[in-house]
């Protein structure tokens, strides 16, 4: 339980974002393929119990009442664990809130990678996914066998953007009947993914609304032979 308070305590913004992907991909009728990584806890006889894990999520207050009464009330033994394995066990990669100092998106953040001429649309709330110091050793290295690496946006569904946030984009998951064939799409257009993304519902005590639409800036390694550029 003080693990779970100590996160609420130092970034409460990256908690109810982060919980409120999970409940979107829980809530999913998709949830088999969304909801990546599974709690183990709430397996049953070897099958997965949906059911449970939202009637024990609902029971759950906004994160900052959940913060303030967390050592006081007493929570059931299914929601702290629920808590513990989302928040502080899956907790990586981190999401980091980007904001000036008068709390507004840091649209420099992305300047840093694409152009302003993309940025057509400034965004609400801008998220970095920070990953661990080894995975972003291996990251590097990496890259720096290759050409470097590209930017480009990618759209989603909103119940995808939990499991995509723990594995990365899949091509197995991905469409097959496309404009050019299987594959991972990006665009350099921001306009064009966002029709891929669609507002989908959440967490209904989440601070950013029960419903919202996520883009994700990407990051790829230019490999000319994986990766290749349609112009329409």
């Amino acid at each position: 339980m003080k693990q779970i308070k100590c996160c609420l305590d130092v970034d409460i913004h990256s908690c109810d974002f982060t919980w409120s992907l999970f409940q979107s991909a829980l809530n999913s009728y998709r949830f088999d393929s969304c909801l990546r990584p599974y709690p183990s806890m709430f397996l049953k006889n070897g099958y997965k119990d949906p059911a449970r894990m939202r009637t024990v999520s609902n029971q759950l207050p906004d994160m900052k009442t959940l913060r303030d009464t967390l050592t006081e009330l007493v929570y059931s033994q299914d929601t702290i664990e629920l808590l513990y394995w989302v928040l502080v066990q899956h907790r990586d990669p981190y999401l980091l809130l980007h904001v000036d100092d008068n709390a507004r998106p840091k649209v420099s953040v992305l300047s840093q990678h694409i152009s302003e001429l993309q940025l057509t649309i400034v965004p609400n709330y801008i998220y970095e996914v920070v990953y661990s110091q080894q995975h972003e050793a291996q990251w590097q290295q990496r890259k720096s066998n290759k050409n470097g690496s590209i930017y480009a946006f990618h759209g989603s569904r909103l119940d995808n953007f939990y499991s995509i946030i723990k594995f990365g984009l899949q091509q197995h998951l991905s469409c097959s009947e496309t404009l050019f064939g299987a594959g991972i799409y990006l665009s350099s257009e921001l306009l064009l993914s966002l029709t891929y993304s669609p507002a989908g519902i959440a967490w209904d005590k989440s601070i950013y609304g029960s419903n919202f639409s996520i883009v994700a800036l990407c990051e790829m390694i230019n490999d000319t032979e994986k990766v290749k550029c349609q112009g329409l």
